[in-house]
């Protein structure tokens, strides 16, 4: 009977295990690759647009992202190139991406390169739109983030004010601070 809850406990634990990692991946390292995946967007989507630009096709161009690009992007790119290797749909392995990290700017430009594959338009433009795009929504995250702080900030001294000036008032003169405590108004 021991050796039958031993290993029930063995079961309990490693079935526990799957779970654990996943919240370990949906809670802590999914959020922070999405954030650096939102960090490099912007210049992944210009190389990409360079390169199409001097004439490579967008597999092409996906293979200088594998190559050049930092992380998470460069493993991104590689997959996608892998799967469409392996005769997936590149519209799929794209959406795909999109789904994985559900960035509105990542998905914003695959929608834009789906359009421009389906419709022949001018991809290198959009790419560059795309990315100003994305430069423009990480500035202004960063100053709603500074205004943020700043107001933080502020509260934070308007409320410590009072007591910080009573208690110096306190401590340089105490006649002053006196008929706070001991009279009736104060």
């Amino acid at each position: 009977a021991a050796l039958a809850v031993l290993a029930h406990g063995m079961v309990r634990v490693s079935a526990q295990a799957p779970r654990a990692e996943g919240f370990w991946t949906r809670r802590i390292l999914a959020p922070r690759r999405a954030q650096a995946m939102r960090q490099i967007l912007p210049d992944g989507l210009s190389l990409l647009a360079g390169s199409v630009r001097a004439g490579s096709s967008l597999a092409q161009g996906l293979g200088v992202l594998a190559g050049q690009a930092p992380e998470p992007l460069r493993g991104e790119s590689r997959r996608i190139l892998d799967e469409q290797a392996s005769g997936r749909d590149l519209d799929l392995a794209l959406a795909a991406l999109g789904d994985r990290y559900r960035l509105p700017e990542l998905d914003l430009a695959l929608a834009g390169i789906r359009l421009s594959r389906k419709a022949g338009s001018d991809m290198a433009g959009l790419l560059d739109e795309a990315s100003a795009l994305c430069r423009a929504r990480l500035d202004m995250g960063r100053k709603l983030k500074a205004l943020a702080s700043q107001g933080v900030m502020s509260a934070w001294v308007m409320a410590l004010l009072p007591p910080v000036l009573l208690g110096a008032i306190t401590v340089v003169d105490p006649s002053f601070s006196e008929p706070l405590f001991h009279t009736a108004p104060g």
